[in-house]
Order: structure tokens, then sequence, then C-alpha cells
């Protein structure tokens, strides 16, 4: 019946055919923009009314004085039509188009008429030539033609700058095209012509192409037209009158056709009420597919309707606002019983030994209501999601990284470092896994444009000051502003940089999926160490997590003595890193067994209270119970660890930190130092200290060829003397406000120590 009587309507309906004819240099055509080219300074084109598909570049040229083709880019848009166009090539590659002349034809025009009436208008700065005599300036008018003037001496014009103009006279010789620009002579009472937006600018000299189109299709016959105007009507009331009832799928498909006619003959009124009525039925048929409803619409909906839509969003949490909206409307409506069927089963999930009921049931029970049971699916029966069908024990998905899944809001830390950034410490600690990140439970990207990645990308983007300057200290650099998916990844980066130690960054991989919905974290195993999780690059906490089937446990001790036997080539120091954390977070007792001290010369036993771990977990501070005091302690000077039973609890001191060469800052002195280095003392830096290639750049940097400067705060003086005296040859001292006692100190250590024979 559609197949039928849409095609006979089409016979009052013909358009042009179109051409379908060879295309020579020198032919004028009408040109669709398309794009712009890869180098972003022109635009590809296609010819508009050719059957066959002619396509090709719009030249970059100089279009009248100072106005080239690629000032043009950011006023047309994708879909735009330009009138009188001409082909001036064709190669292989396709065809070149000029659009000088149609172009300075429109600029002439309008430039002539803003003359004669002394129109005042608001221009905007192009570019600014300060080398070209006296100074240029660029401009591009609220109408889209451009011009230039002279570079005014009162004010500092950069691009994107707006100024009040006026049309000073306008030049043309056989070889150019000037529009003469200047401010208002005389002053003026307010501005004719403003600014307003980039979608105005040539909004007079691009057109569409259905413009085009209808003015060069043959006139049709009035009387013909009407009959198929009428019998498109009537088909299309048809297919409307059996969506009053909702039935199914195969009514919202004759929905479709019916909105798909009413557009066609610009039907406005009937085409906004079924639209809105298959809004409604499109969102019953897929909760009866078993997918969620979304908790927000634009769409303007009957009261009835709206109150539905809202209690079915609300089917997988909100037991407060189901109980509110249930209790404010009669319970013999349909949405009535909607809301006490929900309110049942939520009921059920928190007792179910108590109120016993089946999931589908009730779900079944309320697309009876809603009159769509013929699309009802069990949710046994319900598809494979696009990217899998249940989390397991390398697979996870996440809605959000922004939006806590308990309907609180955006929370950052809590959803993406407790949630996402838990799995992935999982996924290492395990046997690596994937997380996908903008995905549904049931494996689906999330499409929706107020929730999912879309959400995401909004709040970022919305907080981005608020949130870089706290990322900025954590890190010690900016992060990305997320504007799409690609920078998003970016920004997701940083996270992780935040989170995890460097060693293990590059087991997790962030990427885009090929179809552009989700984001994708591949994990691959940490297979030298345990992952942990921790707050910021401090370090100085840290908690390891476990996958666990489909979910992510904290490692209990057992559980990462395990994991311990199973690593690759594990150094005594990473088991001591395991013990001593578990002691600093009971406060407990530890024997260093043969500790080496440098300093003393011993090798003896150490009973000691840990307070942190610190340089890369190489050093721990703690405080020694034999001399009663707080000292560092180098983890390879340790033959091994005893863990007592007892506790000891203390005052813990201030977060320590070290300088490059392991000193402590005990609160007293820092001195500054500065070292012109070659490559083999710059190559013994990085290796003995492994916080050297941490510094930043201002710090440790290549000043030439084969020669490197360490410019840096120390906290002593006794590590900065040891390095030079064994490189005394490869490093030059320079001078800084404390050079002279570095100088001093390595002096006076050379005569104590030192002795001459003779």
């Amino acid at each position: 019946l559609f197949a039928d009587s849409f095609f006979k309507s089409q016979d009052s309906f013909k358009s042009s055919s179109g051409k379908d004819r060879d295309y020579a240099v020198g032919d004028i055509v009408d040109v669709l923009v398309t794009g712009q080219t890869m180098d972003e300074t022109s635009l590809l084109c296609e010819v508009v009314g050719s059957r066959r598909p002619i396509s090709g570049v719009i030249l970059n040229e100089e279009l009248i004085k100072g106005i080239w083709t690629r000032d043009l880019l950011p006023y047309v848009f994708d879909r735009d039509c330009i009138r009188g166009a001409e082909i001036i090539g064709k190669d292989d590659d396709g065809y070149t188009f000029s659009i000088k002349q149609a172009y300075s034809s429109y600029c002439k025009r309008l430039a002539e008429n803003d003359f004669k009436k002394g129109l005042v208008m608001e221009a905007v700065v192009l570019e600014v030539k300060r080398n070209w005599y006296e100074g240029r300036v660029t401009w591009i008018t609220p109408s889209g033609y451009g011009g230039v003037s002279l570079l005014p001496t009162d004010k500092d014009l950069r691009p994107g700058d707006k100024a009040v103009m006026t049309v000073l006279n306008i030049q043309t010789s056989s070889s150019s095209f000037f529009i003469n620009l200047c401010p208002p002579k005389y002053g003026y009472d307010n501005v004719d012509s403003p600014f307003v937006s980039p979608e105005r600018v040539l909004s007079s000299f691009v057109t569409t192409r259905k413009e085009i189109l209808s003015e060069s299709a043959p006139k049709t016959d009035k009387k013909a037209r009407s009959q198929g105007e009428n019998r498109l009507r009537s088909l299309a009331a048809a297919l409307a009158s059996r969506t009053k009832v909702l039935g199914g799928v195969e009514s919202y498909r004759q929905g479709l056709a019916s909105l798909f006619i009413m557009k066609l003959i610009g039907d406005s009124e009937c085409f906004g009420i079924l639209a809105t009525r298959l809004s409604y039925l499109r969102r019953c048929l897929s909760f009866a597919q078993g997918n969620e409803v979304p908790k927000k619409s634009s769409d303007i909906l009957p009261e009835n309707q709206s109150t539905c839509l809202r209690l079915l969003s609300l089917w997988n949490g909100g037991f407060e606002e189901v109980l509110s909206i249930t209790a404010s409307i009669p319970e013999d409506s349909p949405q009535g019983q909607i809301g006490s069927l929900i309110l049942g089963k939520m009921l059920s999930s928190r007792h179910k030994d108590e109120i016993p009921a089946d999931e589908d049931t009730i779900r079944r029970r309320i697309c009876s209501i809603l009159g769509v049971e013929s699309a009802f699916v069990e949710k046994s029966a319900r598809r494979v999601g696009k990217y899998g069908k249940t989390e397991g024990q390398e697979v996870e998905f996440k809605s959000s990284y922004v939006y806590r899944n308990d309907d609180k809001g955006p929370d950052i830390d809590f959803q993406g470092r407790g949630q996402v950034f838990e799995a992935v410490c999982g996924f290492l600690n395990a046997d690596g896994g994937v997380l996908y990140l903008g995905v549904k439970d049931n494996g689906d990207p999330i499409l929706a444009e107020d929730s999912g990645l879309h959400a995401d990308i909004h709040w970022l983007r919305a907080n981005y000051k608020f949130l870089n300057g706290i990322r900025s200290r954590q890190l010690g650099h900016a992060v990305c502003e997320v504007k799409d998916l690609d920078s998003y990844v970016q920004f997701l980066n940083s996270e992780k940089e935040l989170y995890f130690k460097e060693s293990l960054l590059a087991n997790i991989l962030i990427e885009v999926t090929e179809e552009a919905d989700a984001i994708r974290i591949t994990v691959s195993p940490s297979e030298y160490e345990i992952a942990y999780l921790y707050s910021d690059r401090t370090r100085s906490d840290g908690e390891a997590y476990l996958r666990d089937g489909g979910r992510t446990i904290r490692m209990s001790p057992v559980q990462k003595e395990h994991r311990l036997a199973s690593l690759k080539r594990v150094g005594k120091e990473i088991g001591f890193v395991v013990t001593i954390q578990e002691a600093i977070e009971r406060q407990g007792k530890l024997v260093f067994k043969g500790y080496s001290s440098g300093n003393s010369g011993e090798v003896k036993d150490r009973v000691v209270v840990p307070v942190s771990l610190f340089y890369n977990d190489e050093n721990v501070y703690a405080y020694d119970l034999t001399s009663r005091a707080y000292k560092q302690f180098r983890l390879h000077r340790i033959s091994s660890i005893e863990i007592l039973p007892e506790t000891y609890s203390l005052r813990k001191p201030t977060q320590v930190k070290a300088d490059v060469f392991r000193w402590l800052d005990v609160g007293e002195r820092a001195y500054h130092i500065k070292l012109r280095m070659d490559v083999g003392a710059r190559n013994y830096l990085l290796e003995e200290y492994s916080m050297a290639d941490q510094l930043p750049a201002n710090e440790l940097y290549e000043e030439k060829r084969d020669k490197w400067i360490l410019d840096t705060r120390v906290y002593g003086l006794g590590a900065v003397r040891r390095f030079y005296l064994g490189l005394a040859d490869k490093i030059e001292i320079l001078d800084t406000e404390d050079s002279d006692e570095l100088r001093a100190d390595i002096a006076d250590f050379v005569s104590r120590n030192i002795k001459n024979d003779n």
C-alpha cells in the first residue's frame, strides 16, 4: 500500500533530472561545500545538479585585495552552496574551481551599497601586516566582504579584535580590487551593522542545494501536484492512525513511514504531533526490549506519558522518587499501576525471602499496561551487547568517568579513581583485561547526549579551569582540555600518570574504539611488581586491588604473597615494599636483619617502626627504636625482614621528601647547586640516582652538545661532594649563591682525608 501510493504520487513531484555531461575548463557551475582540505587552506566541493559525482577543490587564491579563499573558511559551512564557481582546471584527482569572480562581484555590490549609505559596521581583524609600507590591516565585515585599512597608531590590533569601521572608497583596476575601510571620520551614534556570528557573515553569499535545484526544476502542473499531495496526505493519515493504539514495532514502523510523507509534503503541524507520539512509543518499545530509559528528554509530552517515562527511567534505582511519584497519582491510573509494580520490584530486591518477585514478570506486566507487550524480550533472551554480554574476570563496563552510578551527580575522584582505575589496578594484579568506558551493563555503548561519554565531555569542558588548577599542582604540568573523544583519551592518560607508578604506565593502553562510540582501556598484567593505586604522585599512600570474577577487591596480605610468588624476576626489595607497607598501615615493628650502614660502617640488626616509603620506594623513613631517632634506610642494604607482632604508637612526622641525591629535608636549609657535566657524569647520575630522570626540565637539561646542566636544590652537601670527587674530571661547579660553600666543603674533605705520604 505504501509503496504503491508513494510511487504513483511521484508523477506530480518530478524535479530536475540533473545534467549528465562533461564539464570543461571555463564552465560556470554551482557547487556544494563538502568539507575542508587536509591543510585547512581551502574547501572541498561537488557540482550541484549533476547526475554523476563531479567533485574537486576550490582554489586558495587572493579573491580581492587582502582576502584569500582560506580567510572565508570560518564562515562557510558543510552543505553550503556557492553560485557561479568557475572550473579552472581538471586532472586525475578531480576538478579545480575558482570563486574569485563570484566573490568579488558580491563584495563590490555590497560595498558600493554600504558606501552610499555611509554604513557604520563592526568589522573583525583577519591579519595585521606591520612591515607592509606603513602597515596594513585586513578585515572581514558583518556581511562577508573583506577590506583593508592602514595600521592605526593609537591601538595595538591583533587577529580576532573587533573595531567600528566604514567604507572609505572602492578601487578597481585591471589586476586588483580594493575595498578600503577606515574608522568613521565624524564619529557615530550607533553601529548600523554589528558582527553577530560566523553563521551570519556570508549568509547572503551562500545558498542551499534545495534552492538551487528548485530554481532549475521544471514547473509542474498545479492540478497534478495537488492530486499528488492529496494522495500522500491520505496515505500519511491512514498510517498515522495505526499508531494511536500502541501495538509494537510494526506500529512504530508505519508511524515512521507516515512521518516521512508528512515531511515530504510539508505538513509541519501533523508532523510535530506524530513525532511526539512516536518518541513516546520508541521509548516504551526500548523498555520492552530490556534497555534503559533515559532520565531526561527534550520532548514536550502529555503529563501522563511524561510520568510513565519518568517511572520507567527509575527501573534500576530511585526508590524514594518512585514512591513520591506513585503517592501523588491515582492508584488505578496506568502510571499509578506502573509505579506500584516498580515499587514491588524494588522491595523484592531488598527483601527477596519475604517478598519474592520475578523481574521479567513485572516488566512484562508493565509492557502490557503500555500496550507494547508484543515487543517484550525476556532478560535471558536479550542479545549480546556490542562489547560483550556480561562483565567477568577480564571484562568491565563503566558508564562514566565523572558521574556516579548512584545518581549522586559528578564525583571524578569517587567514580574515576575509585571505580575506573580501581578496576584497572585489579587487572594489573591479575591476568590483565579490558575496561570499556561509556558502556551499559549489557555491553552496548551509551549514545544519549545527556549521559555516558557525552555527559563526561560536557562536564570536563565546563570545569576545565578548576580541574586543570588541581591537576597541574598534582602532576606538575597542565592537562588536556577535553573537547572530544581524542582529547578525552589524552586527559585519561594524565589521570593514569597520577594514580600509578611510572613503571606500570606502559601496561595501560587507552584508546577510542574503532567506531568512536566508547573508550577502551586495555590492561596487560604487571609481571614484575604488585600494582598499587595511589591518590597522587607523592606515592605516600596506596592500595592494591585484585580482579575476582566480575568484581574488584582489595588484595589481602596472603593474596599479595601469592602474587609475589608468580611475578617474574622479583628482587628482594619488591617483597620488602609489601611487608613495609603492611607495617606502616598497622604501625607495626620490623627487624631489618643484617642492615649495612653506610655511615657507621656496621652490619647489624635494626628494630624499627616504618613511617613512609619514598624515593621510588627505594628508601624507607622509620623510627629507630634503639637510637630513639627518625632515620632513613635503603632497602637494598637490608638482608631480610622479620615481622614482630607488637605495634608501636608514635606521632607521625610530616611527609618526608628527598633531593635527587636521597638526602632528606629535615627542616634545615637547602643548598642551591649548579653543575656542568659531560655525558659520562650525566649517565652515572641517572644510573645511580633513580629520581634524576624525574627532575623538571629546568633542573636537568642539555646545555649544548655533550654538556648537561644539573641546577637544583639539595638538603645536604655530603652526597654532592661524593658525586663530584668520583667524577671530578667530568664535572664543573658553576656559580650560585651556595657554590663557594660547596667548594669549601670539598676542599676541607680532601685536606682532612687525603694525606701526603712524603
